[in-house]
């Protein structure tokens, strides 16, 4: 079982599950938003296998991936907010601005406005990873890290079956590139750190912004 965390090589992983279970290895999506319609998707949903017993159902296999807080927000901020994207119109409603404004959201503003939500009502793609990912009611047998992406994932396919590496597909589609420096302000840092605290503490996270990010 694997609990998608949006930002956190969720296209990868999904798009590598689809084509195990179909057995067509080497199949590559057309778009990446194919990845994710689940019309005609191999991989049930898990209403369709059962209840949240099976979040702790010692037969089953759990898996997620999480990832630093700074680099997640600042992935989802670059294509998710610079860009136009449904989910920039939806934080131009939620700071009170008009639809279409093509005007920059500073990356402080986007923290600023997420700030103010609660967590539940949070996009998913910058949603609080310990709530996203079930930490709370969830028993995970593995939760693998960004940062060592690959690694990780190998170890989950070691688990899942031995040809595993036959259907691994990485998508970089959506890939942000480098992540630019003077972005994030102490002020904008101490935000983070206050409304994904559970994050840094549970995934045992540094509260060092990552090295080159820092405004001065």
């Amino acid at each position: 079982m694997y609990v998608a965390n949006p930002k956190v090589g969720c296209s990868s992983i999904i798009w590598t599950l689809r084509s195990l279970e179909s057995d067509e290895p080497g199949v590559m999506p057309e778009t990446v938003g194919r990845i994710h319609d689940r019309s005609g998707s191999p991989l049930p949903r898990f209403s369709e296998v059962g209840g949240p017993e099976l979040l702790r159902d010692p037969d089953w296999f759990r898996f997620t991936f999480v990832r630093n807080p700074f680099d997640r927000l600042m992935s989802c901020y670059l294509q998710k907010i610079v860009r136009p994207t449904a989910e920039r119109e939806a934080f131009l409603a939620l700071i009170g601005r008009p639809a279409g404004d093509d005007r920059e959201i500073t990356f402080g503003e986007f923290i600023n406005g997420i700030a103010e939500q609660s967590p539940i009502d949070m996009d998913p793609h910058w949603r609080v990873q310990s709530l996203q990912t079930l930490q709370d009611i969830a028993t995970y047998d593995f939760v693998g890290r960004f940062e060592q992406f690959d690694q990780d994932l190998a170890e989950v396919g070691s688990r899942i079956s031995p040809r595993f590496a036959e259907y691994l597909h990485r998508e970089r589609r959506q890939a942000t590139g480098p992540k630019p420096v003077a972005k994030i302000s102490p002020d904008t840092a101490d935000t983070i750190r206050r409304v994904f605290a559970e994050d840094f503490e549970r995934f045992s996270y540094p509260l060092d912004v990552p090295a080159g990010s820092i405004e001065p």
